[in-house]
């Protein structure tokens, strides 16, 4: 290494122009680009599953399809940077190998509680992180925004499905109050006098979102140069694909309304959202027009390099490369040590409970309906029969979870692959009587049935009803090398016109069995 003042004159300096700022910067780009090339294709090795899993939700889930334009887009957006970047000194920075290593170890600790979204934005942050360390600050800001748009490629937002869908459901229902069409709505169905819609997650518009913020993001960052412009564009963007959306959900309704429910349309519409999709887009990108800035991005002036008083120890480009890589590489080999199979394969029995108080175990319930967990250690099922309704009892215990054996995760809940209709709101918190923790509750129906259920974990010693806290709970005990169990719970019972007409056996089943459910937790858990 050698010593040297950090000092490098303004890139619009009459004494040095660009061009010669590009030339006498040419060869410490070449160094800094092959280091650069090489981290990041270790970083493609050493994190090759959790990049592949990231792929193999683009090209199953339709929502993600967004993601495939993301790295294309960036890259377009960095090559219209090439001129301003030529012009910049890369200068590796130990702070952004401070980031690598902090990166590397977010992505272990998401792998250990099996995180599956922390995994991904780590894996971002770490490429991003790897870009600062060996091309430095100064080129990280002239690329803020495309770096930024790295995170779009990360699988997120279906939690956002009740939302949206409710969002589009009133806004349908809105429009159909005006026209004085009459409409029914419990939820899940909106009902015409000749039929009916059955709203379900493709509704949520989630998929246009996200490519109009993908989209709109490139055209934003071409258009303008100030900061508030491009977030007002892009947040314009969302509200306009939110109603967009609204809109389709209308005019299928009107569709079916008007065709007696014999349109083609009514059978496949998801062509009408991308043309609803494609209009949009070109609308917007019409208006954004009108308030364009209008410098090109290769004449939009460099960021300032950040003065540094005294002498600086210049980092070396090989140096910081080498450290990137060993900082980067010893948490996936910390993570694979992690997903070594367990040497205890005693089996784990999860037993039913025993009849307690008024409630007497019955053969099944009425009508077949059970919620959905996959990767369960052990499973139990049974119905039990009260003074007035039955009650259904589901339970499931994750022993040694890791990456698809997880109780918490996106496939696993109340939604299930029979024909269950569920009404498409978010699942509410609700107290129960004599409990010191909250439950879930969601209404449900089946053929046969319409029910109200209740959801509640146990983990590590602790009741709750938010999966947050059980993955939190779960990454402790693996962290400190204790055992990781949890059980979900989930009761159901019919009702026949409102849904609190289940209430009083669920609440009384709980009172009456929380010993014998206390019993179960304690017998599966014995190590």
């Amino acid at each position: 290494m050698s010593t040297e003042t950090v000092r490098q004159p303004a890139a619009h300096s009459p004494e040095q122009p660009e061009s010669s700022l590009r030339a006498a910067y040419a060869a410490e780009w070449r160094t800094a680009a092959i280091w650069l090339i090489l981290a990041i294709g270790g970083m493609a090795l050493l994190y090759w599953p959790t990049i592949r899993f990231m792929e193999r939700l683009w090209s199953f889930n339709r929502s993600y399809t967004h993601c495939f334009m993301v790295l294309p887009l960036v890259g377009y957006m960095i090559w219209m940077n090439r001129r301003r970047l030529a012009a910049i000194r890369p200068r590796p920075s130990v702070w952004g190998l401070a980031a690598t290593f902090v990166m590397g170890a977010g992505w272990y600790v998401a792998h250990v509680g099996a995180i599956l979204i922390g995994e991904h934005l780590s894996l971002v942050g770490l490429f991003i992180a790897l870009v600062w360390a060996i091309l430095g600050g100064t080129v990280i800001r002239a690329l803020a925004l495309p770096l930024t748009l790295l995170f779009l490629a990360v699988p997120f937002g279906e939690g956002l499905f009740p939302v949206l869908i409710a969002i589009a459901s009133k806004l349908a229902l809105a429009a159909l109050h005006v026209q004085g069409v009459p409409v029914g709505f419990d939820g899940t169905y909106i009902r015409l006098q000749n039929g009916e819609w059955k709203i379900t997650e493709a509704c949520s518009g989630l998929r246009f979102i996200l490519s109009i913020v993908t989209v709109g993001a490139l055209f934003a960052y071409t258009t303008y140069s100030r900061t508030w412009k491009r977030i007002a564009f892009i947040v314009g963007s969302v509200v306009a694909a939110i109603l967009m959306n609204g809109v389709r959900v209308w005019i299928l309704v009107m569709v079916g309304l008007y065709t007696n429910m014999k349109s083609p349309l009514v059978k496949s519409h998801i062509w009408l959202g991308w043309v609803l999709f494609a209009i949009m887009v070109i609308a917007l990108f019409a208006i954004g027009r009108i308030w364009s800035d209008p410098e090109d991005v290769e004449d939009r002036p460099l960021p300032k390099e950040r003065k540094q008083h005294g002498p600086q120890r210049s980092a070396n480009a090989a140096t910081i490369g080498v450290l990137a890589i060993a900082f980067m590489a010893v948490w996936p080999l910390l993570g694979r040590a992690e997903d070594r199979p367990p040497a205890d394969h005693s089996p784990v029995v999860l037993n039913a409970p025993k009849d307690a108080g008024t409630w007497v175990s019955i053969e099944s319930m009425p009508w077949e309906w059970e919620p959905h967990y996959e990767g369960a250690t052990a499973l139990m099922r049974q119905a039990y029969q009260g003074t007035t309704r039955p009650v259904g009892l589901y339970a499931a215990l994750f022993r040694n979870q890791r990456q698809g054996e997880e109780l918490v995760r996106t496939q696993n809940g109340f939604l299930t692959p029979f024909a269950v209709a569920w009404r498409y709101t978010p699942v509410v918190p609700r107290t129960v009587p004599g409990l010191p923790f909250s439950v879930e509750q969601v209404e449900g129906r089946t053929e046969g049935a319409r029910f109200r259920a209740w959801r509640w974990y146990w983990a590590d010693g602790q009741f709750t009803s938010d999966g947050g806290v059980v993955k939190l709970l779960g990454l402790r005990s693996k962290l400190l090398r204790q055992p990781d169990d949890a059980i979900v719970f989930v009761i159901y019972a019919p009702f026949d016109l409102k849904p609190s007409e289940a209430d009083a056996s669920l609440i009384a089943f709980i009172q009456e069995m929380k010993p014998s459910l206390d019993q179960v937790i304690a017998t599966a858990t014995r190590r």
